[in-house]
């Protein structure tokens, strides 16, 4: 559900958005005369990925759980964490 919840946010962010029109033109340029990806053209996609990551921002697909201590809690290794810290 969150895989299908975040493609369907980003097709519709890139819907309402100029920003469309530049990943289409990146797209194609990295593509040339090919009709699919290899690997190394994932690490060309800079506005692509710029776009990906700004979408994630706006509609995080998983939601954030916190926990709050209600009492202090110490490691093996030393450390602590005191109560409250969520």
């Amino acid at each position: 559900d969150t895989v299908t919840s975040g493609i369907s946010w980003f097709l519709s962010y890139m819907a309402l958005n100029p920003h469309q029109h530049h990943c289409r033109e990146e797209v194609c340029e990295i593509l040339g005369d090919r009709d699919s990806f290899q690997w190394d053209d994932l690490g060309k996609m800079t506005y692509l990925t710029t776009c990906t990551k700004e979408n994630l921002h706006f509609y995080l697909p998983v939601p954030q759980v916190y926990c709050q201590l209600n009492k202090p809690v110490s490691f093996v290794d030393g450390r602590s964490l005191p109560a409250g810290v969520m």
